[in-house]
């Protein structure tokens, strides 16, 4: 439509007023009361002067209207904006992104750029807002942030929702990583809150002992409830486990003692090994009682006796037993009999008083 032609072919009595955001046509006579505020129209005087109908009347106001339009046109009409060429490129230093002109499924406009070797694709309702943020992460990619500008919008708010988080905690976000990833690799298919539960049901009362203060708690308590010989061999068994394994008795593992048997004792014979297994029955038994160890330990499923292979003991032949007592000097007839009616071991039988 040729806006010129149709100002000049409007009849006189309808005008355009240029300072309204939606432009109409209106009867002149019902816009004369808002006409004083137009240069010209300052007074009633000046108003009632001034001939509508004859051009170049004095005084003549300071108007200029220069089109009319019909009353659903629009501010385009007047002022047509550039037609934005589409992909638009956008550049920061060495960097670029392309935007795209608006999807006819989503209606958005689309930003592509490079972050880290990948691919980086965001959706805008606005090409105004796909302009700022593709610009801010040109930015971020030139600081040497590509980690940043790599985020999608989710994986920000992720992102700063967890810092917020652990800066209330006092963590620092790679402690909390890296805890969390050395924790995993631990228990993979169990959920730290389930392990940390269990980890305090466990040990929220127990006490922290070095092994060899453990040890030395036992001998003192064992010492007048066995034997000089009994009591010799269990230290050395012990001084001999305490020089192998220093770590406190809580912290003690199944993996460590089957590695203690397998390389510190693997020139003992079984019987000997088994010795050895009833020494650290003993010991977690007291550890218990003393609170240092958890009751739930487990330890002991990997105590479990190896085979000695040892020939069954020969049983006398009464004929035999007869021929023993009878050779037998005085001062050894008692333990020969002793020996032989009841079982009993040497050392028990040393130590009987009548």
């Amino acid at each position: 439509m040729d806006i010129e032609n149709s100002c000049s072919s409007r009849p006189q009595n309808l005008f355009c007023n240029k300072n309204e955001k939606s432009l109409a046509v209106l009867p002149l006579y019902s816009y004369v009361p808002d006409l004083t505020r137009f240069a010209g129209w300052s007074s009633p005087v000046a108003r009632q002067a001034h001939n509508l109908k004859v051009t170049g009347s004095n005084p003549v106001p300071a108007t200029n209207f220069t089109c009319i339009l019909d009353k659903k046109a629009s501010l385009s009409a007047i002022c047509p904006q550039k037609k934005v060429k589409f992909p638009l490129i956008i550049t920061h230093r060495n960097h670029q992104a392309r935007i795209y002109a608006r999807s006819p499924r989503t209606n958005k406009y689309r930003a592509f750029w490079y972050a880290e070797g990948r691919r980086r694709e965001r959706q805008f309702a606005s090409l105004k807002e796909a302009r700022e943020a593709t610009k801010a992460a040109l930015r971020e990619i030139a600081r040497g942030q590509a980690g940043t500008a790599a985020l999608t919008p989710r994986e920000v708010k992720e992102l700063k929702l967890a810092q917020n988080i652990l800066r209330e905690a006092g963590v620092s976000v790679l402690d909390a990583v890296t805890e969390y990833i050395a924790a995993k690799k631990i228990i993979p298919s169990v959920s730290l809150e389930v392990a940390a539960r269990a980890w305090q049901a466990n040990t929220s009362e127990i006490k922290r002992a070095p092994l060899q203060r453990v040890v030395d708690e036992y001998l003192i308590e064992r010492r007048g409830k066995i034997g000089v010989k009994t009591l010799y061999e269990e230290e050395n068994r012990l001084k001999r486990i305490c020089k192998s394994i220093a770590m406190d008795l809580c912290d003690l593992t199944k993996a460590t003692i089957e590695m203690f048997f397998a390389e510190e004792l693997k020139s003992l014979k079984g019987k000997s090994r088994n010795h050895y297994r009833q020494t650290f029955r003993q010991l977690f038994k007291f550890g218990v009682r003393r609170d240092y160890l958890s009751a739930e330990h487990r330890l002991s499923e990997v105590l479990v006796n190896e085979p000695t292979n040892e020939a069954a003991p020969e049983i006398l032949k009464p004929d035999q037993l007869q021929r023993m007592l009878e050779s037998a000097p005085p001062e050894m007839l008692p333990y020969v009999a002793i020996a032989a009616f009841t079982g009993a071991r040497r050392s028990e039988i040393l130590r009987m008083t009548w």
